[in-house]
């Protein structure tokens, strides 16, 4: 049996067959392109804000990994716990 087939029955290759794979690419690439403006355009501001040259780049590339695993994680949940975070997410956003 081929590794990721579609008659594989594991949590992983179910994951995986059921995923918007062109959308993911999309959202990887958008992350990268903006990984790669902040690299290019942060340096000149961070240095004339009084920053280190790094500054920007760094802060973005440590909330694009979170996120990027965050979605992942996000998309291997089933619709029940989807609802079950959804509903708690909400509440916590409505009540405070």
């Amino acid at each position: 049996m081929r590794l990721l087939s579609i008659e594989d029955r594991s949590f992983f290759s179910r994951w995986w067959w059921s995923l918007d794979r062109p959308l993911l690419v999309a959202m990887l690439t958008l992350a990268l392109i903006g990984t790669g403006l902040v690299m290019s355009a942060g340096p000149a501001v961070a240095t004339r804000i009084g920053y280190e040259a790094s500054h920007f780049t760094v802060r973005h590339i440590a909330f694009v990994v979170p996120s990027v695993m965050l979605m992942l994680l996000s998309s291997m949940l089933m619709p029940k716990h989807i609802w079950r975070v959804a509903t708690f997410v909400g509440a916590v956003a409505i009540g405070g």
